[in-house]
């Protein structure tokens, strides 16, 4: 019982820091399709975009996952 308790509130800590990273994504660069335009066009300026925008896709996916 302990274990599956501490498994519910890694998994609501974990979807909190993602949801909590995605929100900083998004008032930094805005809605997610405007920086994958933005590297399908090879507009992307730095790699700090490019890496963001990986790890962004990485957490969207997560928070599937953990959601459902």
């Amino acid at each position: 019982m302990r274990m599956q308790a501490a498994a519910e509130t890694e998994s609501a800590d974990e979807l909190r820091f993602i949801t909590d990273k995605l929100s900083a994504y998004e008032e930094k660069y805005g809605p997610i399709e405007h920086l994958m335009n933005k590297s399908d066009s090879g507009e992307l300026v730095t790699s700090d975009e490019d890496i963001d925008l990986d790890v962004w896709t990485y957490l969207l996916k997560r928070k599937q996952e953990l959601i459902g």
